[in-house]
C-alpha cells in the first residue's frame, strides 16, 4: 500500500455522526489537499487524484484516502505533509500563511472545523509518518486572521467589454484575460455612449475596484473607460519595413568604407573629450 495517505477520523458527540457533517469534513479535507497540490505542481487542477483505501463505520468513523498520480509527476507525499503540517501550523498560531497554502486552502481549512458546532466532538487527520493533527476552533480563528479581508482600492483592469445592460442600473462586464474571471462594472449613465462604442472590444477600465476576501477583483465602480487596440489592429511583423542604414550599399562594403575613412575605428569619428588637470582647474 502506498504510504502517501491520510486517515480522516470523525468522532461524534453522540453515538452517531450525521452524513452531512462527515461529508463536509471529507470534502473540505479534499479541497485543501487539491489546492496544495495545485500550488506545489503549478497546475490549476493538480497532478494527484485521491482514492479511498478503507472506510470504518465503527465509532469513531474513519476514512483513509491515498494520493494517486494522474501522470508521471508523483508529489503525493509532499502534498500530504504540506497539508497536515500547514493545518497544524494554523492551529497553533496566525503568524504567517503556511507554505503552499493559498486563500482557498485557508478558507477550506476554516470550514473544515465548522462541524465542531454541529454534533462533532473531534476531527483528526493522520499520516503514516507523524502524530495525527487534531484541528479545533483555534484553527478557524487563526485562518480567519490570515485571510485577506474584503476591501476597495483605486486601480485599473483590462479586458474585453461584454454583456452591456441598463436594466436596474448601468453595468457591463469585462473578462480579465489574466485570470479568466468575469468582472462586473458599474458606470454612470453619461458614459453609456462610450460603453456602446467599446462593446466587444478590449478596454482599460479605471475606478474603485472591490476585492473579495480571497483577494480577487469582484466589481468596479467605473470612473474612466478607454478602448484599446485589438490584436488585429496592432502592427504585424510582416508589415514592418526593414531599417536601411547603408543606403543600399552592401553591409560588408559599408563597414569597409567606414574603416578606411576612419583608421582609428568605427567610432573614431566621434569627438572625444579627455579630461586633464588643466580642464579641471578651468571648471
Amino acid at each position: 500500500m502506498r504510504d502517501d495517505r491520510v486517515t480522516i477520523t470523525v468522532t461524534g458527540k453522540d453515538e452517531y455522526v450525521t452524513v452531512g457533517a462527515f461529508l463536509k469534513v471529507v470534502h473540505n479535507t479534499l479541497d485543501v489537499l487539491r489546492d496544495v497540490d495545485a500550488n506545489i505542481s503549478g497546475k490549476r487542477s493538480g497532478v494527484m487524484d485521491w482514492r479511498i483505501v478503507a472506510v470504518s463505520l465503527n465509532s469513531p468513523l474513519t476514512m483513509t484516502i491515498y494520493a494517486d498520480p494522474i501522470g508521471e509527476t508523483d508529489i503525493g507525499r509532499q502534498v500530504v505533509l504540506a497539508t497536515t503540517r500547514g493545518i497544524q501550523q494554523i492551529e497553533e498560531n496566525a503568524n504567517r500563511i503556511p507554505p503552499n497554502f493559498s486563500s482557498v486552502s485557508l478558507q477550506k481549512a476554516k470550514e473544515l472545523v465548522s462541524v465542531l458546532n454541529d454534533g462533532i466532538q473531534r476531527i483528526a487527520l493522520g499520516t503514516p509518518w507523524e502524530d495525527p493533527v487534531v484541528p479545533t476552533q483555534h484553527l478557524a480563528a487563526n485562518a480567519d486572521a490570515l485571510l485577506p479581508k474584503p476591501h476597495e482600492e483605486h486601480g485599473s483592469m483590462e479586458g474585453r467589454l461584454e454583456t452591456l445592460s441598463v436594466h436596474g442600473g448601468s453595468t457591463f462586464a469585462i473578462w480579465d484575460a489574466m485570470s479568466g474571471q468575469r468582472i462586473e462594472c458599474h458606470f454612470p449613465s453619461t458614459m453609456l455612449p462610450e460603453a456602446q462604442e467599446a462593446f466587444n472590444r478590449r478596454v482599460l477600465v479605471s475606478g474603485i475596484i472591490r476585492y473579495s476576501s480571497e483577494g480577487r477583483a469582484k466589481s468596479i465602480i467605473v470612473e474612466k473607460l478607454r478602448p484599446l487596440r485589438g490584436q488585429e489592429e496592432l502592427p504585424q511583423i510582416d508589415a514592418i519595413q526593414p531599417i536601411n542604414i547603408t543606403d543600399g550599399t552592401d553591409s560588408a562594403e559599408y563597414v569597409r568604407r567606414l574603416r578606411d575613412a576612419n583608421p582609428e575605428g568605427l567610432l573614431g569619428h566621434l569627438p572625444l573629450h579627455r579630461s586633464t588637470a588643466a580642464d579641471a582647474r578651468t571648471h
